[in-house]
């Protein structure tokens, strides 16, 4: 959803901490964290389903 996009861009885009982002957004240091971690965990699991995340080097 849109918040989840806005804490992705203050994170790797502006390259802001988790304390840096709760205060811009309201939440504490931790709810930021257990949403980086809901939201990354998504994103991990939908572009494994899509097969588009790279499988281990073939050698």
């Amino acid at each position: 959803d849109a918040r989840d996009r806005h804490i992705l861009s203050l994170r790797f885009g502006e390259e802001l901490t988790q304390a840096e982002i709760g205060r811009r957004i309201g939440l504490s240091q931790m709810q930021v964290s257990r949403l980086l971690t809901r939201i990354l965990g998504e994103l991990r699991a939908a572009l494994l389903e899509d097969g588009s995340a790279p499988g281990p080097a073939a050698g």
